[in-house]
């Protein structure tokens, strides 16, 4: 599978993304190691550990790690989520973006011209992220624009 080269985009727009990052910074290496893994080397080997990122438990996690009451989570949205990543075909579609998140690194420099010269407020998540960290939350040099949102 030979890697893409990115065209320069002139065409970007304002984008709601629920989860993402622009950044080197702020990759926590427990869980993109394992990501990384699978997307330069795809199949049997490295699959598992990235396949494991859909099952409930995982998906749960997401929802309660780091809160200080996970009582108070209500549980209908892990298995919401869970139901939604369990439909048929749909953990193709998900190891498919594994797949293919490498892919978003070399266009970070793009993301960050963007932001620089636009006036998209940047809204960033919150504390105790276990995938992506404390030092995503940081504005970067990058898009020193940007504000710190916590």
């Amino acid at each position: 599978m030979a890697p893409r080269t990115p065209a320069p985009r002139t065409d970007l727009r304002p984008r709601q993304a629920r989860y993402g990052n622009g950044y080197e910074d702020g990759f926590v290496e427990s869980f993109w190691t394992d990501v990384r893994a699978y997307g330069a080397n795809p199949g049997p080997d490295t699959e598992p550990a990235v396949r494991a990122a859909l099952s409930i438990d995982a998906i749960r996690r997401q929802y309660v790690h780091g809160v200080s009451d996970p009582s108070l989570v209500s549980p209908d949205t892990w298995e919401h989520a869970f139901a939604l990543v369990s439909r048929e075909g749909n953990d193709e579609v998900q190891l498919a973006l594994f797949r293919d998140y490498q892919n978003n690194r070399p266009l970070y420099p793009l993301l960050h011209e963007f932001l620089r010269t636009s006036e998209v407020p940047l809204a960033v998540w919150g504390r105790n992220d276990e995938i992506l960290g404390p030092a995503a939350r940081e504005p970067s040099p990058a898009t020193q624009k940007t504000r710190k949102c916590t």
